[in-house]
């Protein structure tokens, strides 16, 4: 997959660094334009990176943190993903590269893990609350269904291990992508547009048989 918007995107930036103001508003109107050229078309993960870096600059100028969080949280679940083959075919826009671009790299190694530190803590949460569900099913089982207590011991441990094992990885990504989405309101129109394409997953095709 080649990267068609990188350079493009690269050449702005550029422009940028040159700017007193680091981002102007001619330089805005570029972005927005070269954005909405990439709404609804296949895009690498290079390019996507690196558009969310431009806006974090944007951003910082305005001094929008809310909309600065959210190109991080966001850069680094991608970085996570290309790390992750199997859910790298999720997606309907987005492909992703075996590279990855070096100012993108050492602009992430001056921030920050928000995206590792807040998927520990929902794993946490996640963890906790099915303790209390798989607890709650024990003990509902014996004293009011009159279960005998070791099959409702191993009842409960079959469930808490396998939603651990199917459903934990999708609970998390569920919880984690809604905590991300909160931070919508704070972004540009064009930023949410392109997000929310870029994110959207390919609909499982059904088997026919």
């Amino acid at each position: 997959m080649a990267d068609y918007f990188l350079g493009a995107l690269k050449a702005l930036e550029r422009r940028s660094k040159d700017n007193v103001l680091i981002f102007s508003d001619v330089l805005t109107e570029r972005l927005d334009a070269l954005v909405e050229s990439m709404i609804y078309q296949k895009i690498s993960d290079n390019d996507y990176l690196k558009t969310l870096e431009l806006y974090y600059k944007k951003y910082q100028r305005f001094e929008n943190h809310k909309g600065m969080y959210f190109c991080i949280l966001r850069m680094q679940q991608i970085m996570q993903l290309k790390n992750a083959r199997k859910r790298q075919e999720n997606w309907h826009y987005l492909e992703f590269t075996s590279d990855v671009d070096s100012e993108v790299q050492e602009f992430l190694k001056a921030h920050k893990s928000y995206y590792q530190n807040a998927i520990y803590e929902y794993t946490r949460v996640f963890l906790l609350i099915l303790l209390a569900v798989t607890i709650a099913i024990l003990v509902l089982g014996v004293l009011v269904f009159q279960v005998p207590f070791l099959i409702g011991w191993l009842v409960s441990i079959a469930f808490y291990g396998g939603v651990c094992f199917f459903g934990k990885q999708k609970g998390i990504d569920f919880l984690m992508e809604k905590q991300i989405q909160k931070l919508y309101p704070d972004l540009d129109m064009l930023c949410q547009r392109l997000d929310r394409c870029v994110m959207e997953k390919q609909k499982k095709r059904k088997k026919i048989f």
